[in-house]
């Protein structure tokens, strides 16, 4: 398996996490947007796995989400 294909994998699992957890919490992208303080087209583009997202976002998203960071990563 190539590295990209890897790295594409650990993004669309990681976007599918987010979304997860947000729908867990009952929460729109736009209500997660807001608790993250991330415009909600950023929320939209990580969980459609369409960007990398940065660790300054990753941990906003899991502040908003109400979880530690190493929740968004337990898929590994």
């Amino acid at each position: 398996m190539s590295r990209y294909v890897k790295e594409d994998k650990l993004i669309i699992r990681f976007g599918q996490k987010i979304k997860q957890l947000r729908l867990e919490r009952k929460l729109t992208q736009e209500e997660l947007a807001i608790e993250a303080d991330i415009p909600v087209r950023s929320i939209k583009r990580i969980e459609n796995a369409q960007v990398i997202t940065s660790i300054a976002h990753a941990c906003r998203l899991a502040k908003g989400l109400g979880v530690p960071l190493s929740e968004l990563f337990d898929f590994i």
